[in-house]
């Protein structure tokens, strides 16, 4: 009767520890994608922001020299 009782709670042990084991498998699968996920976002992210100032710098440029061409008329103004 004891060794019945054993072999059951040894039974239903192998049977948690093989359930411990797969959880702990997912949970390690999920970090890893996760993971691999969050570096991609932070990766498209940066890109973006480079590809977007790269795209847009002769736009910038040209609107900063116009910016400046009308300060420099407003300063001769006010000098006449």
């Amino acid at each position: 009767m004891d060794n019945y009782n054993l072999d059951q709670v040894l039974k239903e042990l192998k049977e948690l520890s093989k359930e411990n084991n797969k959880l702990l498998h997912d949970l390690h699968r999920n970090l890893w994608w996760g993971r691999f996920f969050g570096f991609i976002r932070w990766a498209v992210i940066i890109g973006s922001a480079v590809g977007f100032y790269y795209y847009f710098q002769p736009v910038l440029d040209g609107l900063i020299g116009s910016y400046q061409t009308i300060i420099e008329g407003v300063n001769n103004l006010s000098n006449f």
